[in-house]
């Protein structure tokens, strides 16, 4: 047995110039045979350099062939292993320069025997422990220094078996940092071991966190290198660019040769952080997340790869058939709030890269892309992809170019497929207006050969937005009516095949809108309502709105095919009010007609709008059917309006017409038709009026020609009528002041008063009437007849009056009133009468005649008593009267009245009148009824205000009362002077005889009356000379006061 301690142990090789020491070990041996009788010597060690271990080998003496028992050898660094090994120039070696084995070793298992016969065979299993690895890819690596190599492994941690005709390790270590985990068997000829090219590969590798090598123009030459050296990861890159961190399991294999390929079994990539982007997609995506798993048998698997572009996330799922771009292929991509950027419209096929320009989307959308791909013979570009899309926005904001009308919040989903694009229930906003658009687009080239959308808006605005998206020539026509509000819309855009331009329809419901057109300038508000519009045409359906308190509908066609366009609208508004700013907005013809008219209070109205081709059809003809339903009309003709109007009036191109029209005048029902025509040199019209209940006052005075109204102002009309005018015509050139005007009718009048016509009051009956009102020179003639049941003259009734009446008067204001030949009943009798009434500006004379015969005096007398205090009371007369009486005067100057007459009383109870009565009581006589006075007679004269009373004479059949006197109209003061007369008529009819008579009654008593005719005094003066006589003449009775006999 040998045994040494502490023994230095050094490993050293020569040169030609000296020895030099590789290793240095400090160990403990002890040598001894196996047994006693064998050839085999164990030696265990212990000890060593940098590291200690121990170990047990056995060597066979016989042979020299040294064996591993356990712990192998000492740790040494590989150089010193090679030297003491002796294989430093021999297959070991070889491999070790092949790999750039760096670091401590031990060889663990092992058997080779020191002879130098090349069939002998040598094995070792190597431990590494902290070693580094350097592996040339190719030729040209095998002269770079170990760190300008790709494949260096640092930290190295496992076994190394070497044999002459290979190496298989198994090892954990760090690639480029990374912890990896590897398994590799190499093979090869040891005449050419330089690089991975001279041998065949089998290996395994796991590593994590491990960072990718670029092949980007700055990265580090050997990682462009390897990228470049290996076909199928210079694919790899060409499709997907990838960076940064992965995980990567590696199962390939490679034949011995230059340019040999790995052919991988199966690879997994587990992207930790990484970015790529695909050929067929370049939209970059980083800190990717997730599988791409490669195996031979079933192509290549894209597993739930997540990343992000921009605060965007796109998940990758997918499979692809094989490596190469002509293998088959299946991916989805999902994207989530990705940024709408140039990476992403260069990422979509070239077809579909106009859509951005059409739109200018701006904000973040999801994408869902699903590419397939055929396989196919040769090379393939991005486009030969069969993609689909789905793009789904939330809130983006896009504008097209066609019609840039901004809209943002905008969601929805696009869909792309082929040529083919849809749009899936797309919203968007502007301001509170809301547009929603689906439908199809077909596109070739990047511009659309087929069309086939809807495009609904809600509560859009109108405003100068919206106006500035239109095109030019909607542009135009709509801003011609300033409209303001919101609406809703559907528009259909259809586009067939071979169409040269975009069709486009559209329905328009609007809302509250408000407008304001150039042609009729008026401000209409709260506009609803149904539109069409085509490029053919504007198709209005009832649209409805407000002027002022009024309301209006709308309904018509605008054809836009022709040159001026053709118009054909009809409105109709309710409750208008025809004001200042709606006559302005009017066709000048219809302002024309209108000028002279005026309505105060609401009315219908039917509006027809058509092309005026009568005319040149340059302009627009309307035409308007006014429905009144209370409105107050007037014409400047007419100063006084009709008043609660009901009826229709249409207003045309040239005039105005109405036909039964219902109005009321104060408290008359009225009943008109008009026609009124205007050209260019004059207006005029008919008119037919029946007015019933007419109040013939102030406001019946105004509608009268101004002349006329200064008669009425002189007779002081009062009460009431109906009128029935047949025919009022007028017609008025223009230029001349006033208008010519003619008539023919009638009036039934009911207690009408003319007190300034000698006091004529409570007419009622019919008059009619013919004539010119104005004519050409402003004069007025009119000629009728009256058929009055009654009219009071001075307060005594007449009934049954018939007769002529004429009027006349100039333009200066001079004219004449008459009532020729009236007859009349009048109290039983009857009466003629002749008024005649001359009149000019500044005073109006008359002069009137009548007989009277047989006139009941006590209807007569009675119509002054009436209750009441100062009042005559009533009294019962009979007989009959006779007048013949001529007055003539000036209305309003009593003082120039002048008259005379004479009256008759036949078979009268005059007794009863309170005159009479106060006479017998101052005579203190008491008579029976039937024989006071009966019968009397009086010439009359008027002068003034004084009724003069001549040749008076009281007769009954004991008395008689002869005198004269004055009576004042004014207040009916009397101053009469009576003295009793023979009350026989042989008397005063015998010569000598009356003298006598009357000489003698005057001897008896002689009478003064004063007071009034309600409230005479009379005193008398009897002679006392035959006082006595008188007595007996008559039978005394007890005095006692006369008073009238009541009825």
């Amino acid at each position: 047995a040998v045994e040494l301690r502490d023994a230095h142990v050094k490993v050293v090789y020569r040169d030609d110039a000296k020895e030099h020491t590789v290793e240095d070990l400090l160990l403990n041996v002890r040598a001894r045979p196996a047994r006693a009788d064998s050839p085999f010597y164990d030696i265990v060690w212990e000890g060593g350099g940098a590291k200690i271990a121990r170990g047990h080998s056995r060597i066979n003496l016989s042979n020299g062939r040294v064996e591993n028992i356990s712990g192998g050898l000492p740790w040494m660094s590989l150089e010193a292993v090679m030297i003491a090994v002796n294989a430093r120039y021999d297959t070991a070696g070889a491999w070790s320069d092949l790999l750039g084995l760096k670091g401590l070793v031990r060889a663990t298992d092992y058997s080779f025997s020191g002879g130098a016969d090349e069939t002998k065979t040598r094995s070792a299993t190597v431990e590494l422990d902290n070693a580094s690895l350097s592996i040339p890819i190719n030729e040209y690596e095998h002269t770079l220094p170990p760190d300008q190599r790709y494949l260096r492994f640092d930290q190295v941690l496992g076994t190394a078996v070497l044999t002459a005709s290979g190496i298989e390790a198994e090892f954990t270590g760090l690639l480029y940092g990374s912890p990896c985990t590897v398994w590799a068997r190499l093979q090869g000829g040891i005449e050419r071991l330089r690089s991975l090219d001279d041998v065949a590969v089998d290996v395994r590798l796991k590593a994590r966190q491990l960072r990718l090598p670029e092949a980007d123009p700055n990265a580090p030459a050997e990682q462009r290198r390897f990228i470049e050296r290996w076909g199928s990861v210079r694919e790899f890159y060409e499709r997907f660019d990838p960076h940064g961190l992965v995980d990567v399991e590696i199962d390939a294999e490679k034949p011995a040769g230059p340019q040999q390929e790995f052919v991988a079994h199966r690879v997994l990539l587990t992207a930790r952080g990484a970015d790529a982007s695909h050929c067929s997609l370049p939209y970059r995506v980083r800190d990717l997340r997730g599988v791409l798993e490669f195996t031979s048998d079933h192509g290549i698997f894209v597993r739930d790869i997540r990343g992000q572009h921009d605060g965007g996330s796109v998940a990758v799922n997918g499979w692809f058939s094989g490596p190469r771009r002509s293998d088959s292929a299946n991916l989805r991509i999902r994207g989530k709030d990705l940024p709408i950027d140039d990476a992403l419209t260069n990422a979509v096929p070239t077809k579909y890269r106009e859509v951005r320009e059409w739109l200018n989307p701006q904000g973040l959308l999801d994408v869902d892309l699903t590419l397939t791909r055929k396989a196919r013979a040769g090379a393939t570009t991005r486009d030969d992809w069969d993609a689909r899309t789905i793009l789904s926005f939330r809130d983006i904001s896009a504008c097209y170019r066609g019609f840039p009308y901004d809209l943002d919040r905008v969601s929805g989903e696009v869909v792309l497929e082929g040529d083919q694009a849809e749009l899936r229930n797309v919203v968007g906003w502007s301001g509170e207006g809301l547009v929603k658009v689906a439908g199809e687009l077909t596109l070739v080239d990047g511009d659309a050969r087929k069309v086939q959308l809807v495009v609904n808006g809600e509560n859009i605005a109108f405003d100068d937005k919206l106006m500035s998206a239109l095109p030019e020539s909607w542009r135009g026509r709509l801003a011609a009516f300033h409209p303001r509000g919101r609406f809703d819309s559907r528009t259909l855009l259809r586009l067939a095949p071979g169409d040269a331009a975009l069709r486009c329809d559209s329905d328009v419901a609007l809302s509250d809108v408000s407008i304001r057109p150039d042609r009729f300038p008026v401000t209409i508000e709260g506009i609803n309502g149904q539109l069409t519009l085509t490029r053919d045409r504007i198709v209005l359906h009832e649209a409805a709105g407000r002027y002022g308190g009024a309301t209006a509908t709308a309904a018509g066609v605008v054809d836009l095919t022709v040159s001026p366009q053709e118009t054909d609208v009809m409105i109709r508004a309710n409750g208008l009010i025809v004001d200042d700013v709606l006559r302005a907005a009017m066709p000048a013809k219809l302002q024309s007609a209108l000028a002279r008219w005026r309505v105060e209070g609401p009315l219908d109205a039917d509006i027809t709008l058509q092309q005026d081709i009568e005319r040149g059809g340059g302009g627009l003809a309307l035409e308007a059917t006014a429905r009144l339903d209370g409105a107050a009309v007037q014409h400047d003709l007419f100063p006084i309006p009709f008043e609660a109007v009901r009826g229709e009036i249409v207003f045309g191109r040239d005039g105005a017409r109405a036909v039964g029209v219902r109005a009321r005048y104060g408290q008359a029902s009225v009943l008109l038709d008009f026609e009124n025509h205007e050209t260019d040199q004059a207006e005029e019209g008919t008119i037919k009026l029946t007015a019933q209940g007419v109040a013939l006052d102030h406001s019946f005075r105004d509608i009268l020609p101004a002349d006329l109204r200064q008669a009425w102002d002189r007779l002081e009309l009062s009460g009431s009528a109906d009128l029935r005018l047949d025919h009022l015509g007028y017609h008025h050139e223009h230029g001349l002041p006033d208008a010519v005007w003619s008539v023919e009718g009638s009036a039934r009048l009911y207690e009408v008063g003319l007190p300034g016509l000698t006091e004529i009051q409570h007419v009622s009956g019919t008059v009619t009437g013919t004539g010119m009102l104005v004519d050409r020179l402003g004069g007025t003639t009119l000629n009728g007849s009256t058929d009055f049941a009654s009219l009071h003259l001075r307060g005594r009734q007449l009934t049954n009056l018939t007769g002529p009446w004429s009027y006349v008067q100039t333009a200066d204001g001079e004219g004449r009133f008459a009532l020729d030949s009236v007859q009349a009943s009048i109290y039983g009798g009857s009466i003629w009468v002749q008024v005649d009434a001359m009149f000019n500006r500044a005073r109006t004379t008359y002069s009137f005649a009548a007989i009277v015969h047989d006139m009941g005096i006590g209807p007569f007398l009675n119509v002054d008593s009436s209750p009441g205090p100062g009042s005559p009371e009533h009294i019962e007369l009979g007989g009959n009267a006779d007048v013949r009486m001529y007055v003539s005067g000036e209305i309003g100057d009593a003082t120039v009245r002048r008259g005379s007459g004479r009256v008759e009383i036949v078979e009268g109870e005059i007794y009863r009148l309170p005159i009479i009565l106060a006479i017998l009581n101052v005579l203190n006589l008491s008579l029976p009824e039937g024989y006071a006075f009966d019968d009397a007679e009086a010439d009359f004269f008027l002068i003034g205000d004084t009724l003069e009373l001549r040749n008076i004479l009281l007769r009954g059949d004991v008395l008689a009362l002869a005198g004269s006197g004055a009576m004042s109209l004014s207040d009916r003061g009397l101053d009469l002077d009576l003295v009793n007369v023979s009350p026989h008529r042989w008397a005063r009819d015998v010569p000598g005889l009356a003298a006598f008579v009357e000489g003698a009654s005057r001897e008896l008593v002689e009478l003064h009356v004063t007071g009034s005719l309600a409230q005479p005094r009379v005193t008398a003066v009897p002679l006392r000379a035959i006082s006595d006589e008188l007595k007996q003449l008559f039978q005394r009775k007890k005095p006692r006061k006369m008073r009238a006999v009541a009825p």
